[in-house]
């Protein structure tokens, strides 16, 4: 199936945010995670948009089937240093049928033009985007580890070493943490 590829429109952000949830709970239900991991619905998707469009205007590129529906989002943005693909999504009534590889390449193409390495932080847990990924050439680099932890509403019980040490990040502190990047790429605008 071909699709059209385009900006996201703002009028757009409330139809994309029902698109991501719907499309990872959709995923999370078919891999046995019901009833997926935003069963308050769109409402708590509706933060992607908004933060990614803050952050990089016009870097969402959306896939619009024949009739006029989107069939996929993506978020990417251009850094000093590198193109950074985000979050991609393709409505459930659309997997499989070539949205999220005609996405990438859109990406892969923006960033080509830019000469600046395409970098992707991707779940192995999601074999589907990981297979996607891998046709596409991508190649893992580094593997990091991440888990889920569920903390009582009263917080946990032991105490945690080196708290007296901690406190809630300002935006003061946004030049010191990013000075802490170990991976030579810049992130002073994440």
């Amino acid at each position: 199936m071909s699709f059209t590829l385009r900006t996201l429109r703002p009028n757009e952000h409330a139809e994309v945010a029902e698109l991501i949830c719907s499309s990872m709970n959709t995923w999370d239900i078919l891999h046995g995670s019901a009833p997926g991991r935003f069963s308050g619905g769109p409402p708590q998707t509706a933060l992607f948009p908004l933060v990614y469009e803050q952050l990089d205007p016009g870097m969402c590129v959306v896939a619009e089937a024949p009739n006029g529906r989107l069939a996929g989002s993506c978020f990417y943005r251009e850094r000093e240093t590198h193109v950074a693909l985000g979050i991609m999504n393709v409505a459930p009534n659309y997997f499989g049928r070539g949205a999220a590889r005609q996405l990438l390449d859109h990406v892969v193409s923006f960033e080509e033009s830019t000469g600046k390495p395409l970098r992707l932080v991707a779940s192995v847990m999601d074999l589907d985007s990981f297979s996607l990924y891998t046709r596409a050439g991508f190649v893992p680099r580094l593997v990091y580890q991440d888990f889920v932890l569920q903390v009582p509403p009263a917080g946990l019980d032991d105490p945690i070493p080196g708290a007296d040490r901690i406190r809630p990040a300002t935006a003061d502190d946004v030049e010191a943490i990013a000075e802490l990047e170990l991976s030579g790429i810049s992130r002073r605008k994440d």
